[in-house]
C-alpha cells in the first residue's frame, strides 16, 4: 500500500522522463481537473479561498469533454478529480465520470466526503482511488478546521457534516472489491493530537489506508516540541493498526522541509509530469499556483491544450521558476530523480 506514495513510482515512465528532459513539451502522464472551484467546507488552510470568492466557476461540460478527448490523445493516462473546489458538487458530475472511463483513463477522486452518498454509484464503479480529506477525529476538531457550510437542501451543516462524512465512507468501502479508499489528514496544531482517534475508526470503516503530512500555511512554523508531540501522536497510531489492515503512511519528511533541512533541488523538471486545469478552464503549472495569473500557462477555451503545453507563454512561464521561492511541495524527490538523470553520471557501475 505503501507504493501508492512513494515517488519512485515515477521510475515506471522512464522513457518519459528521459523525453521530457530532453524536452519539455512531452505531454504530462497524468492531469489534475478541478471541476468547480465551489466548495461546501471553508477550511482554514485552504490555499484558494480569493480566488474562489473572486471567480466562483465550474467548467464547461462540453469544454471539459472535448479537452479529456484531447488528453487520450496526447497520451495521458490518469485524470484525478480535485483541485480548488469540491468535485461532487459538479452537476455533471456521474456523466463527466463515465465519460472519462470510457475514454480509457484511470481515475482518482479526492474529496472532502461530504456528498459520498450523492455520487457514490459513480465513485464505486469508476474510480480506481478515491479518497477523502477528513483531518480530523471528532465532529469538534471538523467543524473547527473544516467549517462545513450550512445546506438545509441536504439537511448538513456543522452537526451533521462529520458524521455523514462516516457514513460514506462506509457505504463506499462496502463490496468496493480493487477500489481503494484512503482518509487524507493534513496535521496542524489543533488536530495532531486526533490521528490515533481518527486511526480506530478508519480501522471499523474498512479503510485501505490513512495518510498523514504536514498542513501548509504560508508563515507557520512546526516547532521542535511541535514535532515531537506529532511524532508521539503517530507513534501511538503507529501501535494501533498493528494487526488491522488499515495501513498508516505518515510523510514524515514533509515534516523536516519546513525547518529547511531537505534542501530543494537545483532545478524544477517535474512540473512536465503533471499537469493543472483549473475550473475557470486555464492551465496552471502546478497544484499550488491555481488561480495565479502568474503561472497560468493558457487558456483552454482559447486554444487546445495540444497548443498551450507547446506554446511560448508555456516556455516563458516554465523560465520563471525559482525553486528556492517553491512551497514544501509533492515533487521534491521527483525532482531529485530526474535533477540526476539530468546531470552527470559517472560511475554508473560502481553499486
Amino acid at each position: 500500500m505503501e507504493s501508492i506514495f512513494n515517488p519512485f513510482k515515477l521510475l515506471n515512465h522512464y522513457k518519459e522522463i528521459q523525453d521530457m528532459i530532453k524536452d519539455n513539451r512531452t505531454f504530462p502522464v497524468a492531469v489534475e481537473i478541478d471541476l468547480t472551484n465551489k466548495c461546501n467546507h471553508k477550511c482554514v488552510w485552504c490555499m484558494f479561498d480569493k480566488f474562489k470568492e473572486q471567480c466562483p466557476v465550474s467548467l464547461d461540460k462540453d469544454l471539459l469533454k472535448g479537452t479529456l478527448k484531447e488528453l487520450k490523445e496526447c497520451g495521458v493516462k490518469a485524470i484525478t478529480y480535485v483541485g480548488g473546489g469540491e468535485p461532487l458538487l459538479y452537476k455533471d458530475f456521474d456523466e463527466i465520470m463515465k465519460y472519462s472511463y470510457e475514454l480509457g483513463f484511470e481515475i482518482g477522486v479526492v474529496t472532502n466526503g461530504e456528498l459520498i452518498d450523492l455520487r457514490l454509484n459513480s465513485l464505486k464503479k469508476y474510480c480506481k482511488f478515491v479518497r477523502i480529506s477528513l483531518d480530523a477525529g471528532n465532529r469538534k476538531t471538523h467543524n473547527t478546521l473544516h467549517k462545513p457550510v450550512m445546506n438545509r437542501e441536504k439537511m448538513t451543516s456543522s452537526f451533521t457534516s462529520f458524521y455523514k462524512i462516516l457514513e460514506g465512507i462506509k457505504k463506499l468501502t462496502k463490496d468496493k472489491k480493487d477500489l481503494i479508499v484512503g482518509v487524507g489528514f493534513l496535521t496542524h496544531p489543533i488536530n495532531f493530537g486526533d490521528i490515533p482517534e481518527l486511526t480506530k475508526t478508519l480501522i471499523d470503516l474498512k479503510v485501505d489506508y490513512l495518510q498523514v503530512r504536514p498542513v501548509y500555511i504560508k508563515g507557520m512554523v512546526f516547532s521542535e516540541k511541535l514535532l515531537l508531540d506529532i511524532n508521539k501522536s503517530i507513534e501511538k497510531s503507529e501501535e494501533i493498526v498493528k494487526g488491522s489492515n488499515l495501513h498508516l503512511i505518515a510523510i514524515k519528511n514533509r515534516f523536516k522541509e519546513f525547518n529547511g533541512e531537505d534542501l530543494p533541488s537545483k532545478k524544477c523538471l517535474a512540473h512536465n509530469i503533471l499537469s493543472i486545469i483549473g475550473a475557470d478552464g486555464k492551465v496552471y503549472l502546478c497544484c499550488q499556483l491555481r488561480g495565479n495569473k502568474e503561472f497560468e500557462l493558457g487558456d483552454l477555451t482559447k486554444e487546445t491544450f495540444r497548443d498551450i503545453w507547446n506554446g511560448e507563454l508555456r516556455q516563458k512561464v516554465i523560465n520563471k521558476i525559482d525553486i528556492k521561492r517553491c512551497p514544501p511541495c509533492r515533487y521534491k524527490t521527483y525532482n531529485k530523480i530526474m535533477n540526476y538523470l539530468a546531470g552527470e553520471r559517472r560511475h554508473m557501475n560502481f553499486l
